[in-house]
């Protein structure tokens, strides 16, 4: 995501269908953000016009009017105060934006997260539920997510208060990976009760949002959010729900883009469990064991045993991980110190080729090879100040950005995506 990406964010929302009618209007261009902010006022509203009928959407004023009071933003800003509180963004132009999300019928198209993005690779099952739990619930959401999440299945929900709550504590707790989508803005942790699942996921998993920094929790977002957890998943698991829930709205949701439905099943009696129990009538599978779960996200059969190897093996890659951390900080033996002095004097000689490197550059390229660093990525705006100082004038983003597509086309640094930079030596 670059700053007029955000910015446009701010002026249309992620959500809106209007910005992926002017994505497809104008080809995919992916700097598109970036000239509709610097085009003319007139061609801009023809643009979102056309866009728009292309699209099948009626043709209002207000887009244009959003965009005219946005302007009042500078992209640059946005963009930087975004990144001091540690949020990343993606858009559905990037290639590294989620695989499943991507093809639901109406995925967002900038997504803001903290921590990590779930993993395209590995299955993914959402579980939701009732707020008013009770001790059964509360028992069999921390089975079936600690039982998932040991055996390497990512657990997506909505961080609410509840069963989405104890799921996702379960999986983390459990070794495995969660993530959870908002009503709100990354930043704001809702509700508040759930603080220390935030900390837990914004370090060990993610937070997700369609919703730019800044957007407080409002009621009208979270039925949207619920088409953005089914929509990262391949199965749902619905564990208590009352017939009138919003866990429905996960469920039609879920049903809409082809994603299977299991619902643990409850006591006739207990309405806290009505609307799993609604479900099973309806054709949902029931969820009487996590084996069953396993096997339809893994298309494999599971066995106790099978089951047990997982979590062992997931046990020895914390095991693993724990003494790695500790080998870290135990301080160095002789064999370590020899290793550490050749690096040294590895990365002595690399200064050097570095320095003649820089050297035969034009100024502009070699003060941004020289901002940025072979192992941490570095956004544009991360060095764009540091830039300009040492050339002594105000470099706009756009020439940066120019001067970074030419160096990674010649081989002399790589973008990595997420709008960031290595430096390559």
């Amino acid at each position: 995501m670059t700053p007029y990406d955000l910015w446009l964010c701010y002026a249309l929302g992620s959500g809106s269908g209007t910005v992926r009618a002017l994505y497809e209007a104008m080809n995919r261009e992916p700097i598109f953000a970036e000239i509709l902010y610097h085009m003319n006022p007139e061609k801009r509203q023809r643009l979102l016009e056309t866009a728009l009928q292309d699209a099948g959407k009626s043709v209002r004023s207000d887009p244009e009017k959003r965009m005219k009071e946005a302007m009042t933003r500078d992209p640059d800003e946005l963009y930087e105060k975004m990144v001091s509180r540690g949020i990343h963004a993606i858009s559905l132009a990037d290639p590294g934006y989620p695989r499943r999300l991507r093809m639901i019928p109406d995925p967002p198209f900038f997504l803001f997260y903290i921590g990590r993005l779930p993993v395209d690779d590995r299955p993914s099952c959402a579980i939701v539920g009732s707020r008013q739990f009770t001790a059964y619930g509360k028992e069999m959401a921390e089975y079936f997510a600690g039982n998932l999440g040991a055996a390497g299945i990512q657990v997506i929900s909505g961080m609410a208060s509840g069963i989405d709550g104890i799921a996702g504590r379960a999986a983390l707790g459990a070794g495995g990976l969660s993530a959870a989508v908002l009503g709100s803005s990354v930043e704001f942790c809702y509700p508040k009760s759930n603080r220390d699942l935030y900390e837990s996921l914004s370090q060990r998993g993610g937070i997700l949002s369609e919703y730019p920094p800044g957007t407080e929790p409002v009621r009208g977002h979270f039925p949207a959010r619920n088409r953005i957890i089914s929509g990262l998943s391949d199965l749902v698991l619905v564990i208590e729900a009352r017939k009138q829930s919003g866990t429905r709205i996960t469920v039609d949701c879920a049903l809409e883009q082809g994603r299977e439905v299991y619902a643990v099943p409850g006591r006739v009696t207990d309405s806290t469990s009505s609307g799993c129990n609604e479900l099973l009538r309806d054709g949902a599978s029931p969820a009487i064991d996590a084996r069953d779960l396993l096997e339809t996200l893994l298309r494999t059969q599971v066995t106790d045993e099978t089951l047990q190897i997982q979590k062992r093996q997931q046990e020895r890659r914390n095991q693993t991980a724990k003494k790695e951390r500790q080998a870290d900080e135990a301080a160095p033996d002789e064999r370590t110190r020899a290793l550490m002095d050749s690096l040294q004097q590895k990365q002595k000689r690399l200064e050097s080729l570095h320095r003649q490197k820089l050297a035969a550059m034009p100024k502009l390229d070699a003060a941004l090879y020289g901002a940025l660093d072979t192992s941490t990525p570095k956004s544009l705006t991360d060095v764009l100040e540091g830039v300009s100082g040492q050339l002594g004038r105000r470099i706009s983003y756009s020439e940066l950005a120019g001067c970074a597509t030419l160096m990674s086309v010649r081989g002399e640094i790589r973008d990595i995506g997420f709008g960031k930079y290595i430096a390559l030596r």
